[in-house]
């Protein structure tokens, strides 16, 4: 009678490494790029609102975070938010807009950039009255990660 031999642990090694690769493989589906732009707008925006010392700057595009830094220091000493919520967002691939359906999994998530547009219940000193401000964020990806170019001057002017 012949026996099966038991798989050898180099055979279990191949087999988890080739089924390791399949799924690392699939890693970069669309879904995933859209899970990566929320992830990359809700860390901003939590350092953001919250006042961090840095703001979220490492998602600010490298040759804007000096200057992106000296304003948000006037930003923390001027600017309260109370409330803050996205009311919006645009998908585009080189600036063209992007029709898609985020709860169709067959829907083409092919974006390179994003609009989120925020509304932010806000006091600015030395005003001590709630204003409103819609704000848009510009989002880019550059090929590895989400990227914002910010523009705090409607919450400094």
């Amino acid at each position: 009678m012949n026996r099966i031999k038991p798989a050898t642990p180099a055979l279990w090694i191949i087999l988890f490494s080739l089924t390791t690769f399949l799924f690392t493989g699939c890693s970069n589906t669309p879904k995933e790029h859209l899970l990566k732009l929320d992830n990359s707008t809700k860390v901003y925006n939590n350092a953001f609102e919250g006042k961090s010392t840095t703001g979220g700057v490492k998602f600010v595009k490298k040759i804007m975070r000096q200057d992106y830094m000296l304003r948000y220091v006037e930003f923390r000493d001027r600017v309260s938010i109370n409330e803050a919520q996205s009311i919006d967002q645009t998908y585009l691939m080189d600036g063209k807009p992007v029709d898609l359906d985020p709860e169709d999994p067959d829907d083409e998530l092919n974006f390179n950039e994003a609009v989120i547009t925020m509304h932010y219940r806000m006091i600015k000193l030395p005003s001590t009255q709630l204003q409103d401000l819609i704000h848009k964020q510009h989002w880019y990806y550059d090929g590895k990660r989400w990227e914002i170019e910010p523009d705090l001057n409607p919450f400094l002017d």
